[in-house]
């Protein structure tokens, strides 16, 4: 999960971060870098992966959906953001234990 902030350029600014009018109709999306342009010159076409939620993880593995959630709440007891909870531990079931310190760096920059 990722959250970008930015402020307001001095002379104002356009792309797909917006322009700061508060209108989305007029900001600029789907924009792609030319091949000329990509830094990555050696493209790796993404596969489609399967979908997964809690409730998988929840049903297939419930030892590990425990353990993701005394993680979470061991990792960050003050969390207090449900959707940042559920999404630690979908995290942590899917991704491993590591996430769980991440994803409660996230609540701290809200």
């Amino acid at each position: 999960n990722v959250r970008i902030t930015m402020t307001p350029r001095v002379g104002g600014q356009t792309g797909d971060c917006g322009n700061f009018n508060g209108k989305v109709d007029d900001d600029t999306t789907g924009h792609f870098v030319s091949a000329s342009e990509c830094l990555f010159h050696h493209l790796t076409p993404s596969k489609p992966s399967p979908h997964h939620t809690i409730e998988d993880c929840m049903k297939n593995d419930p030892t590990k959906y425990h353990l993701a959630l005394r993680t979470c709440q061991a990792e960050e007891p003050q969390l207090h953001n449900d959707d940042l909870k559920k999404g630690c531990v979908f995290d942590v079931c899917w991704a491993g234990v590591q996430y769980a310190a991440q994803d409660g760096m996230s609540e701290s920059t809200m």
